[in-house]
């Protein structure tokens, strides 16, 4: 889901996981992509990614998050989101 935080747009991600992960997040819209990568402790945790302006609102755009664990085990999905048109 993305929000609005601080005039800024926000994706925020949740993960419910027993063991510390290391979490990559990308946001692509054709040739434009975002990545961001963040540890996240046991117990549901939040990751919030900045959604810059170079990702058009109004569009689709695929959401892919990589899960992995200290052993090297990772989980992938992927997933459109709608992006929201920026605030003037």
């Amino acid at each position: 889901m993305i929000l609005w935080g601080n005039g800024q747009r926000i994706l925020k991600v949740y993960v419910d996981a027993r063991e510390p992960v290391r979490t990559s997040v990308w946001i692509r819209q054709g040739e434009r992509q975002v990545r961001q990568r963040v540890t996240l402790q046991p117990g549901k945790r939040l990751a919030n990614v900045a959604v810059p302006n170079r990702i058009l609102g109004g569009r689709h755009a695929g959401l892919r998050i990589v899960l992995t664990d200290a052993a090297g085990n990772s989980e992938a999905t992927s997933i459109a989101i709608a992006v929201p048109r920026l605030r003037r």
